[in-house]
C-alpha cells in the first residue's frame, strides 16, 4: 500500500508540472473533462433510461407513480435546504458551570449570538415538581426562585416574529446543603481512607468504609434525619484523593468532607470552606523505623533529615522551625523516603501516624512542644469538618453532634488500642 507522503508528494510534483507546462496541461485537462462529461452521461442513460421508456410506452399508472415521485424529489430539493438553513440557525446556549447548584440567589444565564443590539426579547421558563414560572425579558439572565430539579429553557423572540429556543438545561439548584438533603433525603460525605487498619477512616473488602470519620458521619446523619422527620439511611461516601477532597464542598459535589482535617484560615479561604468546631486536637508527631518510644525533643528533631507531604500541614510546620526536610507531594512518596533510608524521620499527625508506622512495624514518637521556642512554637492541629462556605444550617446540625458525644474519648481509645 502507498505511504500517504508519498502519494501527496506526487500529487503536488503534477500540480508544478501542469503549473509549468500550461500549453501542455490545459489541453490534457479539457479533453479529460469532456470524457469524464461524456462518461457520465453515458452512466446516466444506463441507470435512467428506464425514465424515458416509461414516458414514452409506459401505462398510465407507471406516468403516475412516475409523476408522484418526481414532485416528492421535487419538493424535498426545495424544502430540505430551507429546513438546513433553519436548524443551523444559532439559537440560546445555556452559560451553566455545574449541574448542581448550591446559591441564595440562582441566575439563569445564556448567549444569543444573534442578539447584537439588544433588540431580542427571552421568554424563560423554568418548572420543578414543585412549581411553575415564566418570564420575559430583554437581558439574556433572570433570577429563577424554584429549587430542587429544574428544567430551563429560553426561546429568542427577534422584531420580526422569528424564534429559536433553546436545548432544554435540567438543573439542581438548591439554597445550601441542608436543602439538598432534606429534599433528597441523602446525605453525601467526602472521604480520604488510609490504606490500612486505622483509627479514622479505613476500608474493609468485607464492611466497607469504618473508623471514626464514618462513625462521626453515621452520627451527623441520625440528627439531622430524626428532625427532620426522614427515614434514616446510611451516608453515601465518596473517596477523594488528598488535597482534591478540600474542592469538593465548593463545588458541590458532598455536602461535607471529614478526613482529620486540620482547620486553618488558608484552607477555608482558599477553598471556600466553612470549618465546624475542632472534634479533636493533636499535635505533630515522628515517624521513624525503630527506637526509643519516648518524646522527641526540639533539638533532637533540628538534627534529622525529615520527610513531609508538601500539601499538608507537617509542611507548614516544618517550614516554621525551619526544620531540615525533603518535601514530597504524596504521603506515598514521603514514607518511600523513609523506608529506602533517605530521611531519618517522617513529620505526621500524631493521632494518624500511630497506625501508619505500627501497619509497616515502625514507631510513632510525640514531639515535646515544651522544648520548642514559644516564638517558634505552633498551634496544636484541630480537626474539624468542613461544608461549603454557605452552608450555615448544616453546620449548626454538625456542630450539635460533635458536643453531644465525647470524640475526644472515642479516638484516644482507638488509638491506645493500635498502640498497644
Amino acid at each position: 500500500m502507498p505511504n500517504i507522503e508519498d502519494v501527496l508528494k506526487a500529487l503536488r510534483g503534477l500540480v508544478d508540472f501542469a503549473s509549468s507546462h500550461p500549453y501542455l496541461s490545459v489541453p490534457i485537462i479539457a479533453i479529460v473533462l469532456l470524457m469524464t462529461i461524456a462518461s457520465m452521461l453515458k452512466s446516466f442513460r444506463e441507470q435512467f433510461g428506464w425514465i424515458e421508456e416509461v414516458v414514452k410506452h409506459g401505462a398510465i399508472r407507471q406516468r403516475i407513480a412516475l409523476g408522484v415521485t418526481l414532485a416528492i424529489v421535487l419538493v424535498i430539493a426545495v424544502v430540505a435546504p430551507i429546513a438546513v438553513v433553519h436548524y443551523r440557525r444559532p439559537k440560546p446556549i445555556f452559560v451553566v458551570d455545574k449541574r448542581v447548584v448550591l446559591t441564595r440567589e440562582f441566575n439563569a444565564q445564556w448567549t444569543y449570538s444573534e442578539d447584537h443590539n439588544g433588540d431580542v426579547k427571552y421568554h424563560l421558563v423554568a418548572d420543578s415538581p414543585s412549581g411553575h414560572e415564566e418570564a420575559f425579558t430583554t437581558i439574556p439572565y433572570h433570577r429563577v426562585g424554584l429549587t430542587g430539579h429544574v428544567r430551563l429553557q429560553v426561546t429568542a423572540i427577534q422584531k420580526n416574529g422569528r424564534k429559536r429556543t433553546s436545548d432544554p438545561l435540567l438543573l439542581e439548584i438548591y439554597r445550601d446543603s441542608l436543602q439538598r438533603i432534606v429534599q433528597t433525603g441523602r446525605i453525601i460525605v467526602g472521604i480520604h481512607a488510609d490504606d490500612n487498619p486505622g483509627v479514622f477512616c479505613f476500608n474493609s473488602s468485607d464492611a466497607g468504609y469504618q473508623g471514626f470519620d464514618i462513625d462521626l458521619s453515621k452520627e451527623i446523619a441520625r440528627r439531622i434525619y430524626a428532625k427532620y422527620h426522614l427515614p434514616y439511611q446510611d451516608p453515601e461516601f465518596r473517596f477523594y484523593h488528598w488535597p482534591e477532597l478540600l474542592s469538593a464542598p465548593s463545588s458541590f459535589e458532598v455536602d461535607f468532607i471529614i478526613a482529620s482535617i486540620s482547620r486553618t484560615p488558608g484552607r477555608e479561604s482558599g477553598y471556600g470552606l466553612r470549618f465546624s468546631d475542632p472534634y479533636y486536637a493533636t499535635q505533630m508527631g515522628l515517624v521513624v523505623r525503630g527506637g526509643d518510644r519516648a518524646d522527641i525533643s526540639f533539638d533532637s528533631l533540628r538534627r534529622l533529615r525529615l520527610g513531609v507531604n508538601s500539601t499538608t500541614t507537617a509542611a507548614s510546620f516544618a517550614d516554621r522551625l525551619k526544620l531540615n526536610v525533603v518535601k514530597q507531594p504524596t504521603k506515598q512518596e514521603v514514607f518511600a523516603l523513609l523506608a529506602d533510608g533517605k530521611v531519618d524521620g517522617i513529620l505526621y499527625d500524631y493521632a494518624r501516624s500511630v497506625s501508619e508506622a505500627a501497619s509497616r512495624g515502625w514507631i510513632s514518637r510525640r514531639i515535646n512542644y515544651d522544648t520548642i521556642p514559644k516564638d517558634l512554637r505552633p498551634p496544636m492541629e484541630e480537626y474539624a469538618i468542613a461544608t461549603a462556605s454557605l452552608s450555615d444550617g448544616l453546620l449548626a446540625e454538625i456542630n450539635g453532634a460533635i458536643h453531644s458525644i465525647d470524640t475526644r474519648g472515642m479516638i484516644e481509645g482507638k488509638i491506645q488500642n493500635i498502640a498497644h
